[in-house]
């Protein structure tokens, strides 16, 4: 759906990833929105599960059309990626897309190991998300459930 300036793509990953592929690269090609979010529950990028089909079908396409965040859930923690593309880490949301993955339930996780693309991480859950698109800028918070920012960051275009 479109928003605003906004698309939002809702994508179903209980489906055949590449059956819906021709789908996401439609949407992401004839969109003239500003800002791109896609979501979808199994995060391409995590330490636990390897979801190479996703980044193989999707992530390249969020790659050519520039998808500026991937939210996900799944894995019971939170991370925040710096920008990617190409499976390369970059410096500015400008050059790739931020994945970030959330959980709304309990989620205890110590001895996390080492995500080189990630920004920000937190192991106890729960969360929720907030973001504020204001003309060139998105302004995106993390909270815990009493209301604490966990993670704060900036999208300028």
């Amino acid at each position: 759906f479109n928003y605003k300036n906004a698309l939002f793509l809702m994508i179903d990953v209980t489906s055949p990833i590449e059956l819906q592929s021709s789908w996401v690269e439609e949407q992401l090609s004839r969109s003239q929105a500003k800002w791109k979010f896609a979501m979808f529950h199994f995060p391409p990028y995590n330490y636990e599960e390897d979801y190479s089909e996703i980044r193989k079908e999707w992530c390249t396409l969020f790659d050519t059309y520039h998808v500026d965040m991937v939210m996900s859930g799944h894995t019971h923690y939170y991370m925040r990626s710096l920008p990617i593309f190409n499976e390369q880490v970059l410096e500015h949301p400008s050059q790739g897309t931020v994945y970030v993955i959330s959980v709304g339930i309990p989620g205890m996780h110590e001895n996390m190991p080492e995500e080189k693309y990630a920004a920000h991480r937190d192991g106890n859950g729960c969360l929720y998300q907030h973001m504020e698109i204001i003309g060139d800028k998105l302004f995106y918070k993390s909270l815990d459930i009493n209301g604490n920012i966990k993670d704060t960051f900036i999208i300028q275009k």
